[in-house]
Formats: structure tokens, C-alpha cells, sequence
């Protein structure tokens, strides 16, 4: 499990992207995880699209999502960016 900030951006009149909403959620970090969510977006009708960020593992060969921007349509999009693969929220990143 990893700890991504997630943000929630909603375009305006202009066609500009505004942040709507920013949190942290715990979600898996592994692609494989991912993967599955794939098939989930193909059976959708909410027209959605996911694109990841990858990036290698330091200790074994898998590969882990850094980050990941999901399209709902043309005026809503989620950006979610890895902060640390353990289940601790570093202090810095606390406040």
C-alpha cells in the first residue's frame, strides 16, 4: 500500500484546470492493481481514461505506480501522485 495526495481538478469557463479538492487516500502501489482497474474503466460508461506513471522498485524487479491521472470526459480529471510506498505519512508531509 502507498499513500497518494490526491487532487480533483474541474475545468472553468476559460478551458483552464482548477483545483477542486485535495486529499491524501491510501491505494496500492502495485501496477498490478492498476492493471485490473483497467478493465473496470473498459466495462464503464463514465468514459473514463487512466494514464500511469511508472517507476522500478529498489529492492526487487517490479515496478510501482508513481503517479496516475484518470479523464472523466473532457471537463474533470484526477491527479494522483505517489508521496511514500509505506503506510506512513512522512512528517513533513503531514501538515
Amino acid at each position: 500500500m502507498g499513500i497518494y495526495q490526491k487532487k480533483v481538478f474541474k475545468k472553468n469557463k476559460k478551458g483552464e484546470w482548477e483545483c477542486k479538492s485535495c486529499k491524501t487516500e491510501t491505494v496500492s502501489h502495485d501496477f498490478n492493481f492498476w492493471k485490473k482497474s483497467f478493465k473496470t474503466e473498459q466495462k464503464s460508461d463514465f468514459g473514463e481514461h487512466t494514464f500511469l506513471s511508472l517507476r522500478n522498485s529498489k529492492t526487487s524487479d517490479k515496478k510501482f505506480v508513481s503517479s496516475a491521472t484518470t479523464y472523466f470526459g473532457n471537463d474533470e480529471k484526477v491527479v494522483r501522485t505517489l508521496l511514500t510506498t509505506s503506510n506512513k505519512l512522512p512528517k513533513k508531509k503531514r501538515k
